[in-house]
């Protein structure tokens, strides 16, 4: 988390590193050699603090991408048979936008599979839903069904028919919103 936090500080230079460039190049710095020198040594002092955090922004960037992948694969080794199905169930914790984006990945890839999520992001109830396109073809709605589960929770939802997330209120509820997204999920 501080990390993050420190990133934003040093990416929100970018703006000040920005202006510095185009100060440098004006006709007016460049004629008060005094101002330009200052200028210059503003934008060298930045420069390297915004090219490191452009780095580590990039290598953050990758490392979320290849925890989603292994998400992914872990949520496909998971998939139990249920009613001609493949069901994949979280009932624990995870990154929300990690697992959207997990699903999305299997939804492209992946037939016969339904993902359904239940779990507590940030103190909240967030739930998701997740259809592979023939099972969308053959009139299944993630958007109807997470709506339903989500009043267990106190919530509302949205989403596509292939892919919907909802949150709430009522953390108490989730087990219950769980139970609601398997069941409309294999009927």
């Amino acid at each position: 988390m501080a990390d993050s936090k420190l990133l934003e500080k040093v990416l929100s230079l970018q703006d000040k590193f920005a202006s510095l460039q185009e100060q440098l190049s004006s006709p007016d710095v460049m004629s008060d050699m005094k101002k330009y020198v200052q200028l210059n040594k503003d934008y060298k002092e930045l420069e390297p603090i915004i090219k490191a955090g452009l780095d580590y922004k990039k290598k953050m960037e990758e490392i979320v991408r290849e925890r989603t992948v292994l998400l992914k694969r872990d949520l496909l080794s998971r998939a139990r048979e249920t009613g001609g199905r493949r069901l994949v169930v979280i009932d624990n914790s995870v990154d929300p936008q990690m697992l959207r984006n997990a699903a999305l990945m299997l939804q492209n890839e992946t037939e016969n599979l339904i993902v359904t999520a239940a779990y507590e992001a940030g103190g909240k109830p967030q739930l998701l839903l997740m259809y592979s396109p023939d099972l969308v073809k053959a009139g299944k709605n993630a958007q109807a069904d997470i709506k339903e589960a989500a009043k267990c929770i106190q919530g509302g939802g949205g989403g596509q028919p292939g892919l919907a997330t909802a949150g709430g209120k009522l953390l108490a509820g989730l087990s219950d919103a769980l139970d609601k997204l398997i069941g409309s999920a294999t009927r």
